[in-house]
């Protein structure tokens, strides 16, 4: 584990000083804001795993006139030599171009909607939490993406702040200023928000490095009992919400609920 896991230090973030953050411990009294990424924290991966590993392949086998596995193979291999941590990963236009495929992918993206799913707890704890915090979305997924899916799950009236990483900022999550930018658009310290996804290193390692409360979310339980993770969203939701937590008190508010927007800007 790395010192930034333990420790953020007293850096200097979006012009706020950094407090300490120490693993696994959430002060909600201090929490103004609650940050979700989207896939595979609130939206499981049933529709992406079917665009990028079945109907991607499917073309490009239809179009090639070759077999669907030697296709898969082929397009797998191709994902993994770019990988997450670079723009293209997330781009299905640039895929759709590399791949040489002629269908009409925001055509085959629609065709797909209705394979969109929220995790069976999402909602609840998303309505839970609305009533408290002021709630946004940091993804790495394209704007094409976030509206499709938040539009399918009925989800864009809960979030006052939608973050396109890779369309809003032209970054991925792997860059601490991605965070420090979202920071100082929402006008709040690091400590006064808490931060919650499912990739170790995106999600955890570089928010809490700047001192956002950020939790790992291990849904397949890889990890066990470590501190700063949890297996569900109720189990946030108790974090935050418990009665001996109580309200929110004291400093700036970041937002008034009566006046929630849709997008990230």
């Amino acid at each position: 584990m790395q010192i930034c896991d333990v420790v953020a230090g007293c850096l200097g973030v979006a012009g706020f000083l950094v407090s300490p953050v120490v693993v696994g411990m959430i002060n909600a009294s201090r929490v103004r804001v609650v940050s979700f990424d989207l896939d595979g924290t609130l939206i499981d991966k049933n529709f992406d795993d079917l665009l990028w590993f079945y109907e991607i392949p499917r073309l490009l086998a239809e179009e090639r006139n070759i077999g669907f596995e030697e296709a898969r193979r082929y397009v797998s291999a191709e994902y993994d030599l770019v990988g997450d941590g670079d723009m293209r990963w997330y781009d299905v236009a640039y895929w759709f171009k590399h791949f040489g495929l002629k269908t009409d992918y925001e055509e085959v993206i629609n065709n797909l909607s209705d394979k969109i799913r929220l995790f069976p707890e999402s909602m609840e704890v998303i309505e839970g939490l609305s009533r408290k915090y002021e709630l946004v979305i940091i993804s790495n997924a394209n704007r094409l993406f976030l509206q499709l899916k938040l539009k399918a799950c009925d989800l864009e009236k809960y979030f006052s702040r939608i973050f396109s990483v890779t369309s809003d900022f032209g970054q991925v999550k792997k860059l601490p200023e991605v965070y420090g930018r979202v920071l100082e658009i929402l006008g709040c310290e690091p400590v006064a928000m808490v931060h919650v996804g499912d990739h170790w290193n995106f999600d955890y390692v570089i928010p809490r490095s700047l001192g956002i409360q950020a939790i790992y979310l291990d849904r397949e339980k890889k990890l066990g009992g470590k501190p700063g993770v949890i297996h569900n969203l109720e189990e946030l939701r108790d974090m935050l919400l418990t009665p001996e937590h109580g309200k929110p008190k004291g400093g700036k508010q970041c937002f008034n609920p009566g006046n929630r927007v849709k997008n990230g800007w």
